[in-house]
């Protein structure tokens, strides 16, 4: 009797697995992180007493609503992930249905022997596949702290310092998936913010830009309920000096004939904290994990930080000087003496950039790689333009119908220079 029952069960559940399934999650809360998809089968025929709830048929279709990162786990194993908003078709060699695909005699074929795998199971499905969903928008508000002192000892061999502390630790931390995202659209909130303006203005319009920057993106961030962030380097130039501000990783280098590569912008990164308070040197920064972590970029609420620009002047530019702006994909890939080795050879500046982008990518850089290179040459009359550098990067998902994107912005204004000039070099893996 056993052994009928359990044909019964396999037959009928190969059977009922023949209907495509709908899966979907209502608005995931504030609260809630990740969670178990569900089957849409409210008013649907036939097959709910041998349905099994972790078995997916192909051609079953997946909802995913902003704000939301579906994954599909199979025997244990990650086999596809969808942050895009709309409709995903799986077809991931779940159980074979008439109504996906040619029907034909391999189907049935494949109908039959799935009969006989849930026979040999006893009548239940030989396997697990699951549909989760993630919450991609940030969650705040968690709290933590220290249920006792921690013990803490404190040596400055310079001051003679050596006392033992005891501290007590509580705050708040947010979960968050992945990097910000949407950073096609703040970085392009934040170019659009900057504006041709006097040498004289460039202090006060600096600071002015950011903010315009931020307030756009943030009442973006609003709109769309999901964050988003961006990274800003500009560079001014104007008679014999350059001002220059950022906020984020990317980078301004100046190269200067007889002198060596000379990095003008400081990272807004934990890791640039540890070098500062000395705990880390510059190399062990480079291999640090924190070091694409920023304490300061574009895509901040008012009540989270006070945003500023650092902002720095170099004056006294000279024939020849160079100019690099660049993203953290080609620092990452490249030591400074190579940058300096690249930039004083010979050769236009998009030569010169090619190269940089290039060889951080022969390198082994993870991250995508942009260069902006200038060379001041002799001066020319006056002339006033801006050029605004968007990287836009897109990097397809396992399935291919989701991408998600990077971006980080990088400008430049350019006054009474004529200067050989790279619009935008920009590559990714």
């Amino acid at each position: 009797m056993g052994l009928i029952a359990a044909g019964l069960n396999a037959v009928g559940g190969t059977l009922a697995s023949q209907w495509k399934e709908y899966f979907y999650v209502d608005a995931l809360p504030d609260d809630v992180l990740v969670t178990k998809a569900g089957k849409k089968v409210k008013g649907r025929f036939g097959g709910s007493r041998y349905e099994d709830d972790n078995v997916i048929s192909d051609g079953s279709v997946i909802a995913v609503n902003d704000g939301q990162c579906m994954m599909i786990v199979d025997q244990g194993r990650i086999v596809d992930f969808c942050a895009e908003p709309g409709e995903y078709v799986f077809d991931q060699n779940g159980e074979p249905s008439i109504f996906y695909g040619e029907l034909n005699g391999e189907k049935l074929k494949a109908i039959l022997k799935t009969t006989f795998d849930r026979l040999s199971f006893g009548g239940q499905a030989g396997r697990d596949t699951r549909v989760y969903f993630f919450n991609t928008k940030e969650i705040i508000g968690n709290k933590y702290g220290t249920p006792s002192t921690v013990p803490f000892r404190v040596v400055d061999s310079n001051i003679g310092l050596d006392m033992d502390v005891s501290i007590r630790c509580f705050g708040e931390y947010s979960y968050r998936m992945g990097g910000a995202q949407k950073g096609e659209i703040a970085s392009l909130l934040a170019v659009r913010a900057l504006r041709p303006v006097k040498f004289s203005e460039v202090a006060q319009a600096f600071p002015a830009f950011v903010r315009q920057a931020n307030e756009a993106i943030c009442a973006r961030m609003r709109c769309q309920g999901r964050r988003m962030g961006s990274t800003l380097t500009a560079l001014h130039l104007s008679g014999d000096q350059a001002t220059f501000a950022n906020v984020g990783d990317s980078r301004i280098y100046l190269l200067r004939e007889g002198a060596n590569l000379l990095r003008l912008t400081r990272d807004h990164s934990k890791a640039q904290q540890l070098i500062d308070l000395k705990i880390l040197t510059p190399e062990q920064a480079r291999r640090h994990p924190s070091r694409h972590e920023l304490t300061r970029h574009l895509g901040v609420y008012p009540d989270e930080m006070e945003l500023q620009p650092e902002l720095g002047v170099s004056a006294s530019l000279k024939p020849g000087d160079c100019f690099l702006l660049c993203s953290d994909g080609l620092y990452d890939g490249l030591t400074d003496d190579r940058i300096e080795s690249i930039l004083s050879g010979r050769g236009a500046a998009r030569k010169k950039a090619e190269a940089l982008v290039q060889q951080a990518l022969d390198n082994g850089s993870r991250d995508n790689v942009t260069a902006l290179v200038v060379q001041l040459q002799n001066r020319m009359g006056w002339m006033s333009w801006i050029r605004t550098i968007i990287r836009n990067t897109s990097r397809s998902s396992a399935c291919g119908k989701s991408k998600s994107c990077s971006v980080k912005a990088v400008a430049a204004r350019f006054s009474s220079w004529n200067g050989r000039i790279l619009a935008l070099y920009t590559r990714w893996r």
